[in-house]
């Protein structure tokens, strides 16, 4: 299926994956269940919430039903308030994201 995020918002997550994870992003789109790969899956999820999109969407982009989606949202609202590991990395992973978006911006205008 075809994935329906906006372009600089792929790149950026796509890029945060790299430093916070240390692994190629291509794998957050396999039916992997390697907790690293689930974990890193479940902060673009969270991430897309926050930007709005519907399950469905989300769904769509990681080829999963939106009950998942809704199930993996919750688990890491629970985590965000009981893990604090989880917490600073998924809070790394925002900073690294937003940052990406800021480089994008700035070299659209230059």
């Amino acid at each position: 299926m075809e994935i329906q995020v906006r372009a600089e918002l792929k790149h950026a997550y796509e890029q945060a994956i790299r430093q916070v994870f240390t692994f190629e992003p291509y794998v957050i789109y396999s039916k992997n269940r390697y907790m690293r790969y689930v974990d890193a899956r479940r902060f673009i999820m969270a991430l897309l919430r926050t930007w709005h999109y519907s399950y469905k969407k989300i769904g769509n982009v990681f080829g999963f039903d939106h009950s998942t989606i809704i199930h993996h949202v919750q688990l890491h609202n629970a985590w965000m308030l009981c893990d604090t590991a989880y917490k600073e990395k998924y809070e790394s992973f925002c900073n690294w994201v937003n940052f990406y978006l800021l480089e994008q911006e700035k070299e659209v205008e230059a």
